[in-house]
């Protein structure tokens, strides 16, 4: 395999990782009650390393229980994901940063 095709391969990767992320995104726009600072904070969790593969646990929360609002969504990450613990550990870094 040449330069080109591996440059070529890699480009197709992260083209195929954003194209999932962007019908990620259009999930979560799509879940009732849903709005910005929601949509902001699922999407930067998944992205955080480590949570790559609690994103298909959350798509699957959303798709088999699509009567679910953001707050119920969001109940789901508490209690299944340790999402507390993440958003505790950011604002933990933050303050001894500041």
């Amino acid at each position: 395999m040449n330069l080109i095709h591996i440059v070529f391969l890699r480009e197709l990767r992260i083209l195929m990782r954003r194209m999932k992320m962007d019908n990620f995104r259009e999930l979560l726009k799509h879940v009732d009650r849903s709005y910005d600072g929601f949509v902001h904070a699922v999407i930067t969790y998944v992205k955080t390393p480590g949570n790559e593969k609690k994103k298909a646990l959350i798509e699957n929360f959303i798709l088999s229980t699509p009567e679910a609002n953001s707050s119920e969504v969001l109940n789901f990450l508490i209690e299944h994901t340790g999402f507390s613990d993440t958003v505790d550990g950011d604002r933990k870094s933050r303050k001894a940063v500041n």
